[in-house]
């Protein structure tokens, strides 16, 4: 497939491990010459289930199958001399480099930042960890989990009631992965237009998470306040007001907003279930006058601290509650999510992957992208994009690569010849 995304002149070094991986393939998509440098015995996500059914280790990971499309492989061992000669040569030709060593690593292999700008004075040497270069947690091991613990995410996510949660998959990693992405990004726009040469792009997992707090920090900060765990009823809706959350639905499950003033509101709701005969006497007086005008965060944030109409207006709000949720049980999410949105009602449904994948919204988009990867005998269809650019998109090219599948071919073009090749080979070198 032709390559007119819009990095397709820049060079790119992946000696990250799972932590850098999205990074390398966000700069990948975009078109860059991404080189996946692996140990001898392969990533270590190489190990990570599930599995491709039918394909034998260490081929068949499903998470390195995902992040690594669009990249070459050659597995090398870089704790060698010769081995580090070599990833030298790939630094002089590089203009990104994306790596997750810890210090002690750097310091075992032989590899400093000033070593690498001496070797390439325009490197934009990006490094990705999970509490950074320096400081006093630097050397500390991490994984995904403790960087979404010790951000102060983990805190928020849960039930009042019940622990902290873990975020899935690997949002650390993916959210560090970005950041480092864009860093190397801007850092390569100033080389190019600013004249500011190579430097050293360093990313903290720790830090790149915080963001994903949103306000918990500043609430500390000026007021002393620790947000607590709300579940599904969210910061927003921390008084639990019926047609707001989470509801069950007869196939699958919504999340409404309607107990506001955005869309058809709390009332749009009510004519929703009317049109189906299960408003219940909610369009009668008084009910449908207070609906009408009270049914929304503030005013009801004030009823239920007052001490007069606290009690009546719990107990009528309990009261909808019930008739809600009886709505919500009597059609599929589907329904409720197709019909509540052509009536301007505040409904998502919560998707489950075979629903990602059925999505025609999506299918019209051309969203999902599909490759044949010949070398594991497979068609396979690829989440999306997540940006689309209209003169030189980004593109699915090649599936991702065997370990050290590209090996041969790249120390080809650094002038290595066949007989060294194979002598490096012999020795344990490459493979």
């Amino acid at each position: 497939m032709e390559n007119n995304a819009p990095l397709n002149d820049i060079n790119v070094l992946d000696a990250s491990g799972a932590i850098g991986h999205y990074a390398g393939k966000l700069l990948a998509d975009l078109g860059a010459n991404v080189i996946k440098i692996e140990p001898i015995q392969g990533d270590s996500t190489r190990n990570f289930a599930p599995y491709l059914p039918n394909v034998e280790s260490p081929e068949n990971s499903l998470q390195f199958i995902l992040l690594n499309t669009n990249k070459q492989s050659i597995a090398l061992n870089i704790e060698s001399e010769e081995g580090l000669k070599i990833f030298h040569k790939l630094i002089e030709n590089s203009d990104i480099l994306i790596e997750s060593w810890s210090n002690e690593e750097k310091l075992k292999i032989g590899i400093t930042h000033k070593k690498l700008i001496d070797i390439n004075p325009e490197l934009i040497h990006t490094s990705i960890t999970g509490w950074g270069t320096h400081g006093d947690k630097a050397d500390w091991a991490y994984a995904d989990i403790t960087g979404v613990a010790m951000s102060g995410v983990m805190n928020l996510a849960g039930f009042l009631d019940g622990p902290p949660e873990n975020l899935p998959d690997q949002q650390g990693y993916h959210c560090a992965s970005m950041h480092g992405a864009a860093g190397a990004l801007t850092a390569l726009y100033s080389k190019e237009f600013n004249n500011s040469g190579g430097q050293l792009v360093e990313v903290s997992m720790q830090e790149s998470l915080s963001i994903a707090q949103e306000i918990a920090m500043q609430n500390w900060d000026i007021r002393e306040f620790i947000p607590q765990r709300t579940g599904e009823s969210s910061q927003v809706n921390p008084m639990n007001l019926p047609g707001f959350g989470l509801y069950e639905c007869k196939e699958g499950m919504v999340y409404m907003m309607t107990t506001g003033t955005a869309g058809a509101g709390f009332a749009g709701l009510v004519e929703m279930m009317d049109k189906h005969d299960m408003a219940g006497d909610l369009k009668e007086e008084p009910h449908w006058t207070f609906i009408q005008t009270q049914m929304n965060g503030a005013n009801l944030r004030n009823l239920l601290t007052d001490e007069e109409t606290k009690d009546k207006t719990r107990e009528f709000l309990d009261h909808i509650e019930n008739i809600v949720t009886s709505f919500m049980n009597s059609y599929s999410a589907r329904y409720i999510y197709e019909y509540g949105q052509s009536n301007r009602v505040l409904v998502g449904i919560i998707s489950t992957p075979e629903d990602i994948s059925n999505d025609e919204h999506l299918k019209e988009r051309n969203w999902f992208q599909e490759i044949n990867d010949t070398k594991r005998n497979v068609s396979l269809r690829y989440p999306g994009f997540p940006y689309q650019l209209s003169n030189n998109p980004p593109s699915l090219r090649i599936p991702a690569p065997l370990l050290g599948e590209h090996t041969d071919k790249i120390l080809t073009q650094l002038n290595y010849t066949n007989d060294k090749i194979t002598e490096l080979r012999k020795k344990e070198i490459i493979k």
